[in-house]
C-alpha cells in the first residue's frame, strides 16, 4: 500500500511536486537544492564553497557522508535561485538591470548567501 493511502484524519499535505531546473541539471553535480516551491537543481559544491561564505558555514556544520547526493532544502522559491545561481559559475552572465524597488527579494537572497559575484552585478546596476 502506498504511503499515506487510506490514512486517517485527512490533514496530511500531498507532496510538492519536484521540477528540475533545466539549467542545472548537470549529470556531474554532486549537491542538490531545493527551493520551497519544489524546484530542484542538482549544483556543484565546490562551486557553492568558492563563491559565498554563508554556503561554506552550511556545509560546515552539516558533515555527513552517504551514498546519496546530498539535499539543502532552502527557503527561497526557485526563481530566486534561479537568479542567483549562475553567480557561482565561470560563466558570462547577461546584464541585468536592476530595480531595487521591484526586485528585493533577490538582492536579499544575494546578500543572505553572500553571492558576492551577484551582489557586484546588482551595484554595478543600480
Amino acid at each position: 500500500m502506498a504511503h499515506g493511502a487510506g490514512s486517517q484524519g485527512g490533514g496530511t499535505k500531498a507532496p510538492k511536486k519536484l521540477v528540475l531546473s533545466e539549467r542545472f541539471c548537470s549529470a556531474d553535480a554532486d549537491f542538490e537544492l531545493r527551493s520551497t516551491d519544489g524546484h530542484r537543481f542538482l549544483v556543484h559544491k565546490s562551486n557553492l564553497l568558492a563563491g559565498s561564505k554563508t554556503f561554506c558555514e552550511m556545509f560546515e556544520s552539516s558533515r555527513e557522508e552517504s551514498e546519496a547526493m546530498p539535499v539543502l532544502e532552502l527557503v527561497e522559491d526557485g526563481e530566486t535561485l534561479e537568479k542567483m545561481l549562475p553567480y557561482f559559475y565561470l560563466e558570462r552572465i547577461p546584464l541585468w538591470e536592476v530595480d531595487a524597488d521591484k526586485d528585493p527579494k533577490y538582492i536579499v537572497c544575494f546578500d543572505k548567501y553572500q553571492a558576492l559575484r551577484a551582489i557586484e552585478a546588482v551595484e554595478a546596476a543600480l
